[in-house]
């Protein structure tokens, strides 16, 4: 019971700043979009893009490292947070220096190289924010980082939105970026240090060697898995130009954004899955089986309704100069549900040790977009990327699948899929049937179709609506 109340409470918490957070930055993109037009939005992502995926350098996995081994042994919070800070001080100051060369010798124009610049130190102090967060995720307070990532999202969007109403621009909308990700440093740095544990600044180089060699497969993982999901935008830019770029994110965003949903649930479960494959597999097991459960059954629905009604979000949000974004957003909207339940199942190979396997996964699945995107880029535009990100969800789906069945358990796929999907149907055959409803009302009336026809064919069980109970009576409490 304690497990499910720990986890409940931390998705609770988390949920509501994630909400919080995701409305406020949904808002800052979309006027962003309107804004700048897609030529300079598409060179705004481009430079987020670009440097998120160099701030892997200045990390190496060793936050994600961090929560596991903290998670295990409370006692060495001190060690890591001494030893691992000045690791990546000396990483962050290597890969700043990249970003500046790599952007100059790539030829962008003057403008977009200064954004990138501009996000690049904010990427890097963004990254030692994080790391500070490991420590609330490691002993499963994500109340903390709740509220600083509220803090964080109100600083950067009120900011940002008035910056953009005053008639700036992309250079002085990163300026906020850098100066909330300072802030947010500063926020996490002192609760960390008063709630928590003090750095022991005492360097061990053996710990050095050990932590890095531990680390190196979550940087991996997370490098390729950055490669996999936003490497198209860097193809687009070359291959296609801006404006693709700016349609491709535009819909990609809004995607992301509901990919918060396993986010939450993993950052919740993965110190409790780490604790539980030391004292007890069985219950391992269990949380593995729902976690897929559930991230099914509640992706499923989710692309039913971003499919269906595409045609609306897109003008609605973004005006119609982003119309090519509709069939952009069709097509990612397909790798919802599987996305949903590898977040639990690549959080299990990190948590049994096997972030190895995790991180061949990401591997395969980087080379495989790559090739895919050099192949659909040139052929279909943006619309070629979106199907090589759907494509590369498969294998990666495929690929936890197996090393989770291999190394603990292999958990069968019909108990999990059959009947969301049958439940799906009626709420298809609604959206089918009443097309020519506003979607604001036939979107509700589809979702609540889909609950019904699961509750009577018992797709939740009574072992869910015992879970349900504890959470209940954990929140009332």
């Amino acid at each position: 019971m304690g497990t499910v109340r720990s986890i409940a409470k931390n998705i609770g918490a988390f949920t509501i700043a994630k909400l919080i957070t995701m409305s406020l930055g949904f808002i800052l993109v979309v006027l962003l979009a309107r804004y700048l037009g897609d030529v300079n939005f598409g060179k705004f992502s481009f430079a987020q893009t670009f440097t998120e995926f160099m701030i892997v350098f200045a990390d190496i996995g060793l936050t994600t490292l961090s929560i596991r081994e903290i998670a295990r042994r409370k006692e060495l919070t001190p060690v890591y947070l001494g030893n691992v800070f000045v690791i990546k001080l000396i990483l962050s100051g290597i890969t700043y220096g990249l970003i500046i060369l790599i952007i100059n010798i790539l030829g962008y124009p003057q403008d977009t190289i200064s954004v990138a610049i501009i996000l690049g130190a904010s990427a890097i102090i963004s990254s030692f924010s994080a790391f500070m967060r490991s420590i609330f995720r490691a002993f499963e307070r994500l109340e903390y980082e709740a509220g600083l990532n509220i803090v964080k999202s109100v600083f950067i969007s009120s900011f940002g939105i008035l910056v953009l109403l005053m008639g700036y621009g992309m250079v002085e909308v990163a300026y906020i970026y850098l100066l909330g990700a300072a802030f947010d440093f500063i926020l996490a740095l002192i609760l960390v240090t008063r709630r928590f544990s003090k750095p022991d600044f005492r360097l061990d180089f053996g710990f050095w060697k050990e932590s890095i060699g531990k680390a190196l497969p979550f940087s991996v993982t997370i490098l390729f898995g950055i490669i996999y999901l936003q490497i198209d935008i860097v193809m687009l830019s070359i291959l296609s130009g801006d404006a693709s770029v700016g349609w491709y994110r535009a819909s990609f965003i809004l995607l992301y954004s509901l990919v918060f949903i396993p986010e939450v649930f993993s950052y919740a479960i993965f110190p409790v899955m780490s604790r539980l494959f030391i004292s007890s597999k069985a219950l391992l097991v269990k949380l593995l089986e729902r976690s897929m459960k559930y991230l099914f059954m509640i992706g499923l629905p989710i692309t039913i309704l971003v499919f269906s009604f595409s045609y609306w979000i897109i003008p609605f949000l973004y005006g119609h100069d982003y119309a090519p974004s509709i069939m952009i957003l069709q097509i990612l909207s397909l790798y919802l549900p599987l996305r949903f339940m590898n977040h639990a199942t690549g959080y299990t190979l990190s948590s049994i040790d096997r972030q190895s396997r995790r991180a061949v996964s990401a591997v395969v699945a980087g080379v495989f977009n790559v090739s895919l995107n050099l192949l659909l880029i040139p052929i279909y535009n943006a619309d070629g990327a979106a199907i090589a990100t759907v494509v590369t969800e498969v294998i990666l789906f495929m690929m936890y699948y197996i090393f989770v069945a291999s190394h603990f358990h292999r958990v069968r796929l019909s108990s999990i899929v059959l009947k969301p999907l049958v439940a799906s149907l009626p709420m298809l055959l609604m959206i089918y049937i009443l097309q020519g409803m506003s979607p604001l009302i036939l979107a509700p009336i589809s979702v609540v179709i889909y609950i019904v026809v699961l509750l009577s064919i018992r797709g939740i069980d009574e072992e869910d609506r015992r879970i349900f109970r504890e959470i209940v009576q954990r929140q009332g409490g």
